[in-house]
């Protein structure tokens, strides 16, 4: 009687086993075949600056005067920046430690202003001409075309910026 108790045993767990071999996608699907509609629409609903250099191939680099550099991660369509322009662009900004010291994206409000009227700092000036609305670049900037040997309130003395800008509008 115990001998084909264990047998039964045997039999049951073998069985059980040979479930667990299957895909825990296949399994994911069977219990949910549709995603969620209401996740990816509101992910959808927010505007993000550039994407993180780990989400596919990086982007090349130019650098430009000054020491400036540049990488559009999206390149926008419609009418190219230029001075004299007013602009709307949401902003990341941060240390190259990746210390934020600020963000339009966090105050869920976009920033505006005059590009080449000197309301910015150079890098800005020199690092937003060219984009398109809808375009993401990241912006390193030397301390001499950001903030320099004065720093400001939050930023260190001789401290190179990085932004990730994203276009909004042209005004």
């Amino acid at each position: 009687m115990i001998f084909i108790g264990v047998i039964i045993a045997g039999v049951l767990i073998s069985q059980d086993l040979s479930k667990k071999s299957e895909n825990p996608v296949d399994k994911l699907n069977q219990l949910n075949p549709t995603p969620s509609v209401k996740v990816n629409n509101l992910k959808a609903q927010f505007s993000t600056p550039a994407p993180s250099p780990t989400e596919g191939p990086e982007p090349p680099i130019a650098t430009l005067n000054g020491g400036l550099k540049v990488q559009d991660f999206a390149s926008g369509s419609g009418k190219a920046v230029e001075s004299g322009n007013t602009i709307v662009v949401h902003y990341i900004g941060s240390l190259k430690n990746g210390q934020v010291f600020d963000s339009s994206v966090a105050r869920n409000q976009p920033f505006v202003f005059d590009i080449g009227q000197g309301q910015v700092i150079k890098g800005w000036e020199e690092g937003l001409i060219g984009m398109k609305v809808g375009g993401k670049r990241k912006l390193t900037i030397p301390p001499e075309l950001g903030y320099g040997d004065q720093g400001s309130e939050s930023i260190p003395p001789n401290s190179t910026l990085i932004f990730q800008v994203e276009l909004v509008a042209i005004k």
